[in-house]
């Protein structure tokens, strides 16, 4: 019976130390997750799920010219993820495609300001305000983003159309020759604005 004792009290502190363990790993936290936090990154994944959808059934009516459809579609992707500067700027290319133009400008404004190096926020910004009568300000937008692509061909055509509709009929041949020569680096961006051919054009 002395044998077994000390055997009973080793085989006693070997459990009680598994149960401290594993209550300490119960309670540490991340290891599990309350049913509230389960439920929103259920609900995350849903949402970025359907803002795939709808980003990609936008593209598309706006590829059909169904301009009212793909800003629907895009209003709601912007309730639910109010920073995504993509989906804004292609809807301000639906919103000047349709002709609602104190709206794209607001948003143009709004997207140049907070993203200011980006050359698509900057060029859909000045086809916005020539289209609004501002050709001044509109070139000076396009040519801050010519700058800021290197180059971009399709931004190269509008200036060469902004330069020709504001009576710069010298720039505007200077713009022609150089989208002429400029080889296309890419596919123009779905959320730009641009009149421009996609590739190949050898006339207005």
């Amino acid at each position: 019976m002395k044998d077994l004792l000390p055997f009973s009290l080793l085989v006693g502190s070997l459990l009680l130390t598994i149960a401290g363990t594993v209550a300490v790993i119960s309670s540490y936290p991340g290891t599990t997750r309350p049913p509230e936090q389960e439920q929103e990154q259920t609900v995350y994944v849903l949402q970025r799920a359907s803002i795939r959808q709808f980003d990609h059934q936008a593209r598309l009516f706006v590829r059909a010219g169904k301009l009212r459809e793909a800003e629907r579609l895009l209003r709601k992707i912007i309730q639910v993820r109010p920073g995504n500067a993509i989906t804004q700027k292609l809807l301000v290319k639906v919103l000047f495609l349709r002709g609602a133009l104190e709206e794209a400008e607001m948003l143009s404004r709004q997207l140049a300001f907070q993203h200011p190096r980006d050359p698509v926020a900057r060029n859909n910004l000045g086809e916005v305000l020539i289209a609004r009568g501002f050709p001044e300000s509109g070139l000076g937008e396009l040519l801050a983003a010519e700058q800021l692509s290197g180059g971009e061909r399709y931004i190269r055509y509008n200036l060469c159309r902004a330069c020709a509709l504001s009576g710069r009929f010298g720039p505007a041949g200077n713009y022609w020759g150089k989208f002429l020569r400029t080889p296309e680096k890419r596919r123009i961006p779905e959320e730009a604005i641009s009149h421009g051919p996609p590739s190949g054009a050898d006339g207005m």
